[in-house]
């Protein structure tokens, strides 16, 4: 009866039925196991409410990695780009002293001079190489196959070959090779070594 009115009613009904019919030591013990039974459960709740503080700040401290993390990432990339590009600019900056004192270089050799790629195309030239072949400076540019400048020096007279296209294919192969050294002779008695 009494476990039926604890149950409807709930524990101080319980208590006072208890006390009512003079039974004050079962009364008490219900009375220490409901203090106990809310201590537990006061007890629960404190660690309960503990732990949702701890895993709380975790996940605050997560976050704030995270976040710091992040701006390590956009710091260290900003870091790289830009000693990537101050490289490139130091990089730049040699390429163009050192194209300049090739080009000093060239303008002052006494024979005219050209450079072609691996493809017989024309990389760089000296003004005395477009005096040697008495070319207008708008006919270079850079690619132009060696061939069509032999063309054009021949469309002048410069070759005293019979067969001009099979010379300049012998001239071309020899410029392509490297092997040898072609002197080709020019009308007005000057020589090219290639």
């Amino acid at each position: 009866k009494v476990v039926l009115l604890y149950e409807e009613s709930g524990p101080q009904a319980a208590i006072s039925q208890l006390r009512l019919r003079e039974d004050t030591v079962l009364a008490g013990r219900l009375n220490d196991l409901l203090l106990q039974l809310d201590g537990e459960q006061g007890r629960l709740l404190r660690d309960r409410f503990a732990l949702d503080t701890r895993q709380e700040r975790q996940a605050w401290t997560l976050i704030m990695l995270g976040g710091a993390l992040s701006v390590l990432v956009v710091f260290g990339g900003a870091f790289f780009v830009y000693r990537d590009l101050a490289q490139r600019r130091h990089m730049e900056s040699e390429l163009q002293q050192k194209s300049a004192l090739l080009e000093t270089t060239f303008d002052n050799i006494e024979q005219g001079v050209a450079v072609f790629d691996k493809n017989s195309n024309l990389i760089s030239w000296s003004s005395r190489f477009v005096r040697f072949f008495d070319l207008p400076e708008s006919f270079l540019y850079v690619g132009q196959p060696y061939a069509a400048l032999l063309r054009h020096s021949a469309t002048k007279g410069d070759f005293l070959e019979d067969d001009v296209e099979s010379y300049i294919e012998k001239l071309c192969e020899g410029l392509r090779t490297a092997t040898n050294v072609v002197l080709a002779s020019r009308t007005d008695g000057r020589t090219r070594d290639i």
